[in-house]
């Protein structure tokens, strides 16, 4: 009724295995830079760790992370501050 079956062949399994959820992390990495933590040292973290959920080739992401750690300070920008750009301008062309 079964036969018995062999196998000759190879499996390959990858060198590791990731199962982290990237969009869950994405949630979190966006409330740490919403927290306006005033380290320069954090936010740049945080925007590497945004980096790597999101980019999957090493070389950008070498790039990326030297372009985040040339900078003196990342900057945070609200809606209300271009708003207020915006009326200055405004302002200034009257």
């Amino acid at each position: 009724m079964f036969q018995n079956a062999t196998f000759d062949g190879e499996i390959n399994y990858p060198d590791s295995f990731n199962i982290r959820d990237y969009a869950t992390d994405l949630v979190y990495y966006q409330q740490a830079k919403a927290m306006s933590i005033g380290s320069p040292t954090f936010n740049k973290e945080v925007d590497k760790e945004i980096a790597r959920a999101v980019v999957d080739d090493d070389e950008k992401l070498n790039d990326i992370f030297d372009e985040i750690d040339s900078k003196a300070e990342v900057g945070e920008f609200t809606q209300d501050e271009t708003q207020q750009e915006d009326q200055e301008v405004e302002q200034e062309q009257i």
